[in-house]
């Protein structure tokens, strides 16, 4: 029991579109998730509805004497926003931030008004904001959601938007580290492969560098593999990039977060289990389990399963469970 109430800490899990059901309050007294991710399934019923979702969750938790839980969203603006019409205001993407006539103010307007809609709601981490830099010729995932294409730009405006967010009271993960571009093909379906060299990667590096000294909360990997930096893993999956490069090069001291491990990337190529236990090795701290209760489940049944032998997983669950405890301590105020 306590590896499992270690692990719960260390995953952010998605809810069923209907909501705390009897089976879900169920999964959540035998796991015992430690965070959430909402999705616009869950917002469908506007803001009170949301507001009963979030704080039900918080009371779940609270129940069973666990640490209040960072719930989750990706609220970018533009294309990617989960609390949308006809319930909330429509908020500009990075890319017209970026493109307005005033577009420091823009962005902290746009930072503080991202805020307020998710505070009134009881979301206290936005999944966001975009730091990746516009490539041409990239798949069109990132399409409208990345600032610009200049480095120190969207540094600038990233470091804006992050320390305005958190000044409201709404903690910022700035995505997707080390810096998407260049990419063979969208992550979402399989695995990508970044082109790029020496030079595009430490430009793809400066707005994150940037956010880390702005005391960014977290940072999220991506699904892709740069040969620069570790030519046989994925970034989900590379100590190189999440420990050597972020831990100790660049003194990330935050949480770091995977991207969707139901994503096709990951799905198409490593059973769930052991997605989930190779990202924790590399050095990240949440592991994001958007869809699918039962396969979280599987998962982390896998892993407190492998802790009994695996030292190192055993000391990455226990060096990201404080971390994580430690944060919430700090910037919750539940």
């Amino acid at each position: 029991m306590l590896n499992r109430l270690g692990l719960g800490q260390l995953v952010c899990i998605g809810i069923p579109e209907e909501g705390i059901s009897s089976e879900y309050k169920a999964f959540l007294k035998e796991y015992r998730p430690g965070n959430f991710i909402i999705f616009k399934r869950n917002t469908l019923g506007g803001r009170d509805a949301l507001r009963e979702l979030t704080n039900g969750l918080k009371e779940s938790l609270r129940s069973l004497g666990l640490p209040p839980p960072f719930i989750c969203v990706d609220q970018e603006g533009g294309p990617v926003c989960r609390l949308s019409g006809p319930h909330w205001p429509s908020l500009p993407s990075m890319e017209e931030l970026a493109k307005a006539r005033n577009p420091v103010d823009k962005t902290r307007e746009a930072a503080r008004a991202t805020a307020r809609i998710l505070k009134d709601v009881g979301i206290n981490v936005n999944l966001a904001p975009v730091l990746d830099l516009k490539v041409p010729g990239d798949p069109p995932v990132l399409d409208n959601r990345t600032f610009s294409g200049d480095p120190k730009e969207v540094a600038f405006l990233g470091s804006e938007y992050i320390s305005t967010m958190q000044e409201q009271g709404v903690l910022a993960v700035g995505k997707h580290y080390p810096g998407i571009g260049g990419l063979s093909q969208d992550p979402h379906e399989k695995v990508a492969i970044s082109k790029r060299d020496q030079r595009g990667i430490k430009e793809g590096l400066i707005p994150f560098e940037a956010a880390i000294k702005k005391g960014v909360f977290g940072l999220m990997t991506s699904h892709v593999v740069f040969p620069f930096l570790d030519p046989g893993r994925m970034a989900t999956f590379s100590s190189v990039i999440a420990e050597k490069l972020l831990r100790n090069r660049l003194s990330f001291r935050g949480i770091l977060f995977t991207d969707d491990l139901f994503m096709g990337a990951i799905k198409g190529n490593v059973p769930m289990e052991h997605a989930a236990a190779k990202a924790l090795r590399a050095g990240h701290d949440i592991l994001l389990f958007c869809h699918g209760v039962e396969e979280s489940a599987l998962s982390m049944d896998s892993l407190e399963k492998w802790m009994e032998t695996d030292d190192l997983l055993k000391k990455r669950v226990l060096e990201g469970t404080e971390r994580i405890v430690g944060q919430k301590r700090r910037m919750l105020k539940e």
